[in-house]
């Protein structure tokens, strides 16, 4: 697996394959996709519309996409682990 420190996504309509061990990943752009089998210690999403496929461990899980149109996705038949989660949404957000 490849392994990578710090990464960021701030463009809009990146791919991300799978297979890698990711120390922090910050997604802000928007249309992104990450794929699975990664392994990653923080991610955070605050770009709308991104998607995550395949299957990914996560230590710490921030999504920062209330108020958006579309948010994060996450693909059927897949499993997230993650150890802990926080989002900036609030009731009816």
């Amino acid at each position: 697996m490849p392994q990578l420190q710090y990464l960021t996504i701030s463009n809009d309509s990146n791919v991300l394959a799978g297979n890698n061990t990711i120390t922090t990943l910050l997604v802000s752009g928007a249309s992104n996709t990450l794929g699975g089998n990664n392994s990653i210690t923080t991610l955070t999403v605050s770009g709308d519309s991104n998607t995550i496929t395949g299957s990914n461990t996560i230590g710490t899980f921030n999504v920062n996409t209330a108020g958006l149109d579309t948010g994060l996705k996450l693909t059927a038949g897949t499993t997230q682990t993650i150890t802990a989660f926080t989002t900036n949404g609030s009731n009816g957000n």
